[in-house]
């Protein structure tokens, strides 16, 4: 392949301590079935378990795969914005070195089980030019590869989502290694990922410039384990996650315009849902804390909260009263 013939497709590898799944998972790239050339470009966040000793040494059998190993150093500037931005560093490095006119995702530690996958997606979106992506359904299994769930995403096949349904439900409920989406959708947004990229925020931005698309069929699997970003957090860290994606979508034009209700209420349930589940005064303390940073007091919807509030503690208190003289 020409070095000046753009790729069509560039497959986005991202790895991080993935020693006992990176195989797999290059694996099963590399055995894509396509009528077109894609580039697979791995960015691993300076694993240490030898994951990054595989991926060199992996030997491709596929002519149609071109892979390129992003090289990364301690000390290099990668390595000094990782140390400002986080591991969001890696995803986004890696979007910047996608060429491809779609880029598919896959984290190392999950695996595509559809040969012809790729091939699929391309096609579909290249008939739909409506479409910014889509995505497909998976399987999901444990570390030993044994079915946890045979289906990981429940819709209807060709459903389409906007960027309304993105932000109301969708919210990347699907697996990150079904999706593929043009990469000139993200491109002008590349900044605004970097605040604060997960897949949920990627799906918003890419929708400013379409739909997505449900494809009903089983085509990768979603690893489910104890050392997963996600898996391996408590219920309280992830839901904190959770409110800093919509409090950037509520801080942030043109989604507090469009959504501002709809991101304040859903921010509001989840502080009031960590309040519920928190047991500690100080922890309650500090999400309290949060809640009167985020209200604006110039809005009466602010009162309205404040005023409910009393509302409900005066009857929680009268309920209490009551049972008292009962006993």
């Amino acid at each position: 392949m020409s070095k000046n013939t753009p790729f069509i497709l560039s497959v986005r590898l991202m790895t991080f301590n993935h020693v006992d799944y990176i195989l797999q998972a290059m694996e099963s790239i590399d055995s894509q079935k396509t009528d077109f050339d894609f580039e697979v470009v791995v960015g691993d966040d300076f694993s240490t378990d030898g994951t990054i000793e595989i991926v060199k040494s992996f030997q491709s059998k596929n002519p149609k795969a071109h892979w390129k190993i992003i090289s990364r150093v301690k000390g290099d500037q990668y390595y000094l914005d990782r140390q400002s931005n986080g591991r969001v560093q890696n995803f986004y490095d890696i979007l910047i070195n996608c060429s491809g006119k779609y880029i598919a995702l896959l984290d190392g530690d999950d695996y595509w089980t559809d040969d012809l996958k790729l091939q699929k997606q391309v096609d579909f979106l290249e008939s739909r030019k409506e479409a910014v992506g889509c995505f497909h359904n998976s399987i999901v299994v444990d570390e030993t590869n044994k079915l946890k769930w045979a289906r990981y995403f429940e819709g209807v096949d060709g459903r389409s989502y906007n960027q309304y349904d993105s932000v109301s439900g969708l919210r990347s409920a699907y697996s990150t290694g079904s999706l593929v989406f043009r990469n000139d959708a993200i491109k002008p947004y590349l900044d605004d990922f970097l605040k604060i990229g997960t897949d949920f925020i990627l799906e918003v931005l890419i929708t400013n410039r379409g739909d997505l698309f449900f494809m009903d069929q089983n085509m990768s699997a979603y690893r489910f384990h104890e050392g997963g970003v996600w898996q391996g957090s408590s219920n309280e860290k992830n839901e904190m996650e959770i409110i800093k994606r919509f409090l950037f979508l509520f801080h942030h034009e043109p989604y507090r315009s469009r959504y501002n209700s709809l991101l304040w209420n859903e921010i509001m349930d989840r502080y009031h849902n960590l309040l519920s589940q928190t047991k500690d005064q100080e922890s309650k303390q500090a999400i309290n804390d949060k809640i009167y940073k985020f209200l604006n007091y110039s809005e009466l919807r602010t009162y309205k909260y404040f005023f409910n509030r009393m509302k409900t503690s005066m009857r929680y208190r009268r309920k209490k009263i009551i049972a008292s003289f009962k006993k």
